[in-house]
């Protein structure tokens, strides 16, 4: 390769990267104002209100507060557990799955904040198996008990006892 032709290489993938990086920051940027937006509804208008707008916005609102809350990003997770209290059951399926998958990822920053009501929602691994992954329910159900076991602390909390036997049962069941 010609230096000339590597230069033009380097510089269309330098020109890609950076294309790249500013929409990443644009993404995150968004993101962080939608749970901005969400949070000053939620603090105006209740639970409710805002459950029914992020139904109703389904794709533009609800999803990406999904896929942030299953990222595990502190603000979403905070907000999709106030957001938990409602009488909207679209919007309470869909903040117990990003939660659920969440618990995959996060349950050391997750368990401790969610209601003692909720922990067997999120303690599940239905929505990880609706995702069709490829993995199975009873190697992710593996995975997180002995994630939570090893998390002592944790595990020894009331919360992190019932979601160990709800993770136990869950994996009986399967087997």
């Amino acid at each position: 390769m010609s230096y000339a032709t590597e230069n033009r290489h380097t510089k269309r993938l330098r020109l890609m990267f950076v294309a790249a990086s500013v929409g990443l920051a644009a993404a995150l940027a968004g993101a962080a104002d939608l749970v901005a937006d969400l949070q000053g509804r939620l603090s105006r208008e209740g639970v409710d209100a805002v459950n029914a707008y992020l139904s109703t916005q389904w794709e533009s609102k609800m999803l990406p507060l999904g896929r942030m809350t299953e990222r595990c990003e502190p603000r979403a997770l905070r907000l999709t557990i106030a957001l938990l209290d409602t009488r909207n059951a679209e919007a309470l399926e869909a903040h117990g799955a990003s939660l659920e998958l969440a618990m995959g990822h996060c349950p050391e920053r997750l368990l401790p904040q969610v209601p003692l009501s909720f922990v067997s929602r999120v303690c599940s691994v239905d929505s990880f198996e609706d995702q069709g992954t490829g993995q199975k329910g009873p190697q992710e159900l593996e995975r997180r008990i002995a994630h939570l076991e090893s998390a002592r602390t944790l595990a020894s909390t009331e919360r992190g006892v019932v979601c160990l036997a709800t993770y136990r049962k869950a994996l009986r069941d399967r087997l």
